[in-house]
């Protein structure tokens, strides 16, 4: 049970990590790429 929530929140913070990092590269300021990450 735990090991699948802790799965789950790593895939969760890695998303949103590597969402953040692919807008910095795409032109977004880290506020909006948040924003976007919190959407998808």
């Amino acid at each position: 049970m735990w090991k699948r929530f802790e799965l789950w929140l790593v895939d969760q913070i890695d998303r949103i990590f590597g969402l953040e990092r692919l807008a910095r590269r795409a032109g977004f300021s880290p506020d909006e790429a948040r924003r976007i990450a919190r959407e998808k």
